[in-house]
């Protein structure tokens, strides 16, 4: 049925619910894609996964960039072609309209009952993003005409607390590491507030275990947290745990 969800969709700790999140950040951050387009692709695919195939969202989310690029553009092409056939439905064909109306039904319900909610702090994100970008614009356009311009306002202002206390403290699974990038475009797509990434450089020939992650302010820590000493991810299939970074210096005085 066309409202048939997966079991542990609607809980916030799923693995589901993170892939979704991750998904979605990478179309619109990485893929530059529309946010709601991004959204009713994935819905669709959600709607496939209630029906009939278990970890679909999981194997597209294992894909790069490039070809979740050409799955995502699929998935576009489809409900485009949806869309169409509502508008032009053909009653020849009984058992192709019934199909068409289940998947259009699918859409619409995981993008009104888990989508919008479940993303609704991405969407912020990226319409912030979105908002900053148009105002760089118009400053750049004013500017190729010979305008005065204002002095230049920074979008994070020059951070206050130690580098220390707004550092989280990642590690990998041994033989699954992370580079800079992908660790970026899931930390600054699901929380933002980014500021500087530093993954080991080992000196032995093993690949590295760890990385720093620096944010802009140490709120962006607490919310990856929740309260919890550690937390862990599962990006891409690849394992990642996440604490407080504790300098030795203070480690030796406790």
């Amino acid at each position: 049925m066309a409202s048939k969800a997966p079991p542990d969709l609607f809980n916030a700790t799923s693995s589901i619910h993170m892939i979704v999140r991750q998904l979605f950040s990478r179309m619109v951050f990485s893929l530059q894609m529309e946010c709601s387009l991004s959204m009713e692709i994935i819905s669709f695919w959600l709607w496939l996964e209630g029906n009939g195939h278990p970890d679909f969202l999981a194997s597209i989310e294992s894909f790069d960039n490039y070809h979740l690029r050409g799955i995502a553009f699929a998935g576009k092409m489809f409900i485009e072609a949806l869309r169409r056939k509502s508008s032009h439905f053909n009653h020849r064909s009984e058992e192709e309209g019934y199909f068409q109306k289940e998947a259009m039904e699918g859409v619409v319900f995981y993008l009104n009952n888990f989508c919008y909610k479940a993303l609704e702090d991405i969407l912020e994100i990226a319409d912030a993003k979105e908002r900053i970008y148009r105002t760089n614009q118009q400053v750049q356009h004013h500017n190729m005409k010979g305008k005065a311009m204002m002095s230049t306002i920074r979008v994070q202002q020059q951070p206050s607390i130690p580098r220390d206390e707004r550092t989280l403290f990642v590690t990998f699974s041994n033989g699954y590491p992370f580079t800079a990038d992908e660790l970026y475009e899931f930390f600054e797509g699901n929380f933002g507030g980014v500021e500087v990434i530093s993954v080991e450089e080992p000196v032995e020939p093993r690949p590295p275990q760890y990385a720093h992650i620096c944010f802009f302010t140490q709120e962006t820590i607490l919310h990856i947290l929740r309260g919890n000493p550690r937390v862990k991810f599962v990006i891409r299939g690849k394992h990642l745990w996440a604490r407080q970074f504790v300098p030795k210096r203070k480690k030796v005085r406790n």
